[in-house]
């Protein structure tokens, strides 16, 4: 954990800087991750002894998250971000499309958290599938690469600079691989995840079970006799 002091967020217009970029050459071995819901903000925070360094940070859409209204009464509300992310999604669409989305199971269709098991998962929860192979080659299974295959979505930036920062290259964009907490003096600490809290890389010999085995969703009730 990394804390970072004096902060604060600029004062301009956010621009969309996840996305859109074009595809990384990271090496010449197929990989394959697995990448949890984010929420990535538009206004990058400003650090460092004249404000002058830009770190993006992002959330997990995935999560309990406490809400402290502004105005009104001082008493805490829980919600579920997890309700509003599937209210952007058509979460019914891709319950009902295990193959597309590598669903390997679904014990709950309402719950994207506890109620849905990837292929080749053992945790439940739902996650992206971004697939390398040398060309360079990306695909991810998000809405947003299916409209736009030319170029990265985040998911796939995720990957790239998380696969370029374990190998000791340097990132493309200005996240952070750990999780850090920014000290904004009197308005407090805020904490952010990092890229290795949400990538997860597959094991290359996970990968070839993967691919070399079917998935069974269903058991068979029926007895075999050897």
């Amino acid at each position: 954990m990394q804390r970072l002091l004096n902060c604060k967020n600029p004062l301009r217009v956010s621009e969309p800087w996840q996305y859109g970029q074009a595809f990384a050459d990271v090496g010449d071995t197929p990989k394959t991750f697995w990448v949890e819901p984010f929420l990535p903000r538009g206004v990058p925070i400003l650090h460092g002894p004249q404000q002058n360094q830009e770190t993006h940070v992002f959330v997990k859409w995935l999560t309990f998250v406490t809400y402290i209204p502004m105005n009104g009464p001082p008493e805490q509300s829980s919600r579920r971000r997890i309700e509003e992310w599937v209210r952007k999604r058509n979460w019914n669409a891709i319950v009902n499309s295990p193959d597309t989305y590598s669903i390997e199971s679904v014990s709950n269709a309402a719950d994207p958290v506890r109620g849905v098991v990837m292929s080749g998962r053992r945790e439940p929860g739902f996650r992206y599938k971004v697939e390398y192979s040398p060309g360079p080659k990306w695909t991810c299974t998000c809405a947003h690469f299916r409209m736009h295959q030319d170029q990265c979505c985040k998911h796939i930036n995720a990957c790239i600079d998380k696969t370029l920062a374990d190998t000791g290259s340097p990132m493309r964009l200005s996240w952070r691989l750990d999780a850090t907490e920014f000290d904004y003096g009197n308005l407090g600490i805020k904490r952010y995840p990092g890229l290795n809290d949400i990538v997860e890389v597959v094991p290359p010999a996970t990968q070839n079970i993967q691919n070399m085995f079917p998935v069974f969703r269903q058991w068979s009730d029926k007895k075999l006799f050897f």
